[in-house]
C-alpha cells in the first residue's frame, strides 16, 4: 500500500516544506514505480517488469544510498542477482554506514548460493557497527551454514549489546524537539525509564557441546 503512504507524505509536504519530507517522497515515489514494475513480472513478460525498473534508475538513480537500496531489492525479487548486486554495492559506496546496502548484499550472496560472502560482509560490518538487524541475519546465515553454536553465540552478542545500551546504530534518531514550559509554570516530571525483566539464567542439561555441534551439522 505503498501509493496510500505517498498520499498522506504528500499532504505534509504540502504543509511544510522540510527538506526531510521532500526526501520521504521522492523515495517513496521510487517505491511505488519498482512496486508496479514487481506486479507486472508477476502479471505478463518479464521484460516489462526490467524496463520499469530501468526506467525508474533514470528518474531516481542519484547520490542517495537509500534509493540504490530500493532498486537493487527490486531486482533481487525479479531474479536479476547481477543487477541486484550491482545496486547493493553502488549504495554501499555511497554510504558505507548504510545496514541496508549490507543485508542486501548478503541477500543477493545467498540467492545465488554465496553462503560463505554472505556471512563474510555481515561479519565486518556487524564487527564494526554492532547493528542488530545485521547480527540477527549474521546468525541466519551461521545456521545455514551447518554452525549452530556460531549462530547462537552472535545471537548471544546482538542481546548483550541490546541490554547494554552500546548498540551503535548506523543511523542515529534525531534530538528530541525542546518542550516548551508550561503557563501554570509547573515543572514537568521525567519519564521513568523503561523497566527491563530481569533474564532467567538458563538451564542447560549435562550434554558434549562439541559432540553436538557435530551432529547437528552432519
Amino acid at each position: 500500500r505503498t501509493e496510500e503512504v505517498l498520499a498522506y507524505y504528500e499532504k505534509a509536504r504540502a504543509q511544510s516544506r522540510e527538506q526531510w519530507l521532500g526526501e520521504e517522497v521522492r523515495a517513496l515515489e521510487l517505491a511505488v514505480r519498482l512496486d508496479k514494475a514487481r506486479a507486472a513480472v508477476a502479471a505478463g513478460p518479464r521484460e516489462a517488469g526490467d524496463a520499469m525498473v530501468s526506467e525508474a534508475i533514470r528518474y531516481y538513480g542519484d547520490s542517495r544510498s537509500r534509493h540504490w537500496v530500493l532498486i537493487g531489492s527490486a531486482w533481487l525479487d525479479l531474479g536479476r542477482h547481477d543487477e541486484a548486486l550491482a545496486a547493493f554495492e553502488t549504495a554501499q559506496s555511497m554510504d558505507p554506514d548504510d545496514a541496508g546496502g549490507v543485508v542486501g548484499l548478503a541477500s543477493t550472496y545467498l540467492s545465488r548460493g554465496q553462503l560463505s560472502d554472505a556471512e563474510e560482509v555481515l561479519q565486518e560490518y556487524w564487527a564494526t557497527h554492532k547493528d542488530p538487524e545485521v547480527g540477527v541475519a549474521l546468525a541466519r546465515v551461521q545456521a545455514e551454514r551447518g554452525r549452530p553454536m556460531a549462530a547462537s553465540r552472535t545471537l548471544e552478542e546482538v542481546r548483550m549489546e541490546a541490554r547494554s545500551g552500546r548498540v551503535n546504530r548506523s543511523r542515529q534518531p534525531p534530538e528530541p524537539l525542546p518542550i516548551a514550559r508550561p503557563p501554570s509554570g509547573r515543572e514537568i516530571a521525567p519519564e521513568d525509564p523503561e523497566a527491563v525483566p530481569p533474564d532467567a539464567n538458563p538451564v542447560l542439561p549435562n550434554i558434549d557441546l562439541a559432540k553436538t555441534e557435530a551432529s547437528l551439522a552432519s
